[in-house]
């Protein structure tokens, strides 16, 4: 998985090019045997959501699950990623049963706590929720899905030049301004960061 901390837009403009374009079928992937891409055309028939060609990390189970799930919503669902066991994937699917958004794949630097959290979250949003992060910390990571419960905009995970006071603030900020604000930058000194938070409000 893409670094988060650096490729975050990354996500939300996949994702939301996902959820907004077109609803056109991928053609036949790498992965996928004649059987499997028809599988996935009579799925794409009758589903309002984007169908996804079977990814490197899918067994046929996997494939077959992730098939019969685009039946019952028109939520895109993505392969099963790297992280994630069988037990993962299948609860993924589960959740995204209820939510109308994109759930992405455990996280590189998610346990399976954090994971199950994330996932319990998405039932509250309709918004991406993004996995933990490379500098989050467990109360830092908790902080993001809390507010993410009742926010409609995309929070960033904490950057390398946040400290937790300046992460609380900029969490804080994006809950009450529904304004997507990036981490701290590498240039920014505190003031210029603070300075750029509060004017989220306005």
């Amino acid at each position: 998985m893409k670094n988060l901390e650096k490729d975050w837009r990354y996500w939300v403009e996949l994702t939301n090019k996902m959820k907004n374009g077109a609803k056109s079928l991928p053609p036949r992937g790498y992965n996928e045997s004649s059987s499997d891409y028809e599988a996935r055309v009579r799925a794409a028939n009758n589903s309002g959501a984007k169908v996804l060609p079977r990814g490197d990390n899918e067994g046929s189970s996997d494939f077959e699950a992730r098939i019969k799930a685009v039946y019952n919503t028109d939520t895109i669902i993505l392969p099963r990623g790297d992280n994630e066991g069988s037990s993962d994937f299948e609860a993924r699917i589960k959740a995204v049963y209820n939510t109308d958004t994109i759930i992405l794949p455990r996280g590189d630097n998610e346990g399976s706590s954090d994971f199950e959290a994330r996932l319990r979250a998405a039932h509250n949003t309709d918004t991406l929720i993004l996995p933990r992060g490379d500098n989050e910390g467990s109360s830092d990571f908790e902080a993001r899905l809390r507010a993410a419960y009742n926010s409609n905009t995309i929070i960033p995970p904490k950057g390398s030049n946040e400290s937790s006071s300046e992460f609380e603030a900029r969490v804080r900020a994006t809950y009450n301004s529904n304004t997507i604000i990036p981490p701290k930058g590498s240039n920014e000194n505190s003031s210029e960061f603070e300075a750029r938070v509060r004017a989220a409000y306005n």
